[in-house]
């Protein structure tokens, strides 16, 4: 017999504020630009082809970790602000110019600061590889100057 108490503690892992959603679809709003230039990459070139595969391996190893993830308390650090509009910054003067690459880089540069704003130095320490990992995505620029 199948038991449906729900009074059982159940994992924080999956428990995610409504907050965290809306900033989740502000930032993708936010770099659509960003994501459709990269999609656009991984399918017109078979150099980049491999970006398809980055995020979703990087989603699989955070997941992997999901049990040391809740036992982390978030510890919010001031620092992560500061390289979070670092990012956002440098996200609109590679718009203004034009420069995809630096755009791609600035957006990981902001996940890298929300992450370490909202969940601290040990959070971001833990999840490391799979955010650096995120690196492999962006197209090398072919041009240079």
């Amino acid at each position: 017999m199948i038991n449906f108490d729900l009074s059982k503690k159940r994992s924080n892992f999956l428990n995610i504020s409504p907050l965290l959603i809306l900033l989740c679809v502000i930032f993708l709003i936010v770099f659509s630009p960003v994501l459709k230039g990269l999609i656009n990459a991984w399918t017109n070139s078979e150099d980049y082809s491999h970006g398809f595969f980055i995020i979703p391996i990087s989603i699989y190893l955070i997941w992997m970790k999901k049990d040391r993830i809740i036992e982390i308390p978030k510890n919010n650090q001031r620092i992560g602000f500061f390289v979070f509009l670092f990012g956002l910054l440098t996200f609109i003067v590679a718009s203004y110019a034009y420069i995809t690459t630096l755009a791609s880089m600035a957006m990981l540069i902001t996940l890298y600061g929300a992450i370490l704003y909202l969940y601290g130095f040990r959070m971001f320490r833990l999840l490391l590889f799979p955010l650096f990992f995120l690196v492999l995505m962006i197209p090398v620029p072919i041009e240079t100057f």
